[in-house]
Order: C-alpha cells, then sequence, then structure tokens
C-alpha cells in the first residue's frame, strides 16, 4: 500500500516531463519558423525602387500578359504605376504579384486614357512584388513606369 502513492507521484511527473517535451518542441518549431520569417523579411532579394524607376515595354502585337522580370522591394508601401504614352481608345489592365503568390495577383487595376497612373497602396516592405500588365486597343509599344 505504501509503494502505491510513490507509482502514482511517479506516473505524474513522467506525465509532466512528456507533456513539457512535446509543448516544447511544438513551440520551438513554431519560434523558429517566426525567427526565420523575420530574418528574411531584411534579406529580399529584388530591386530597391528607391529613388529609381523601373521600365515595363509592352511589345504591341503580343497577346497574354507581360511582366518584368526581377521582383521589386518597396519602402513607401506602395508602388505606382504610370504611363506617358498616348493610349486613345487603347486599355492597360495591370496586376501585381507578390513573390508569396507568383501565380495568382494580389491586386489588379486598369490604365486608360482617362487614368494613366495607378496606385498599388498598404504593401509592405518585408515582401517583393512584380508587375505585369497586357494591353488591348493599341498597335503601339507603350512603356509603363513603375516608382514607389
Amino acid at each position: 500500500m505504501k509503494m502505491r502513492p510513490f507509482l502514482t507521484a511517479v506516473a505524474i511527473l513522467l506525465c509532466l516531463s512528456l507533456l513539457t517535451g512535446c509543448m516544447n518542441k511544438t513551440l520551438g518549431s513554431k519560434n523558429t519558423e517566426s525567427a526565420n520569417k523575420a530574418e528574411n523579411s531584411f534579406d529580399i532579394d529584388g530591386v530597391k525602387l528607391k529613388n529609381e524607376s523601373v521600365e515595363l515595354t509592352l511589345a504591341p502585337g503580343v497577346d497574354g500578359i507581360q511582366g518584368i522580370e526581377d521582383f521589386l522591394v518597396t519602402n513607401t508601401k506602395q508602388i505606382v504605376v504610370s504611363t506617358d504614352a498616348s493610349l486613345d481608345d487603347a486599355i492597360i489592365e495591370v496586376f501585381l504579384y507578390s513573390a508569396e503568390s507568383k501565380d495568382e495577383p494580389i491586386a489588379f487595376a486598369k490604365i486608360s486614357s482617362e487614368t494613366k497612373k495607378v496606385v498599388f497602396a498598404n504593401l509592405t516592405s518585408s515582401a517583393a512584388y512584380k508587375v505585369a500588365a497586357c494591353g488591348s486597343g493599341t498597335s503601339d509599344a507603350i512603356v509603363l513606369i513603375i516608382t514607389e
């Protein structure tokens, strides 16, 4: 009878140590993931838009989306796409992609003769972005200027 409380105490301690080990393993992996994300957010590859611009030339007669090669990094939380081209009846569809969602655009806008500039706002400096576009209603090359 005197052994029963001792065995119960040992069993409880064993269960607690197993639970603590499992919790540390689970929390440890989450903390490691968070640390990795935080580390990566400061080391983003891409063209820094600060005081620079990137041009995307839409070639005439090309069906489909045309995009820039490099990812863009912004510190102002916005990317501006504009053109000085004479658009007349042309409509340019502009797509914004993030490095995390390369297959699906995260934002969409249209440039036309009435709106020659679009602003993609509420972006984060911890992500990289790509701009792509397609045009209709023109037989001329159209240059899009991408800035912050």
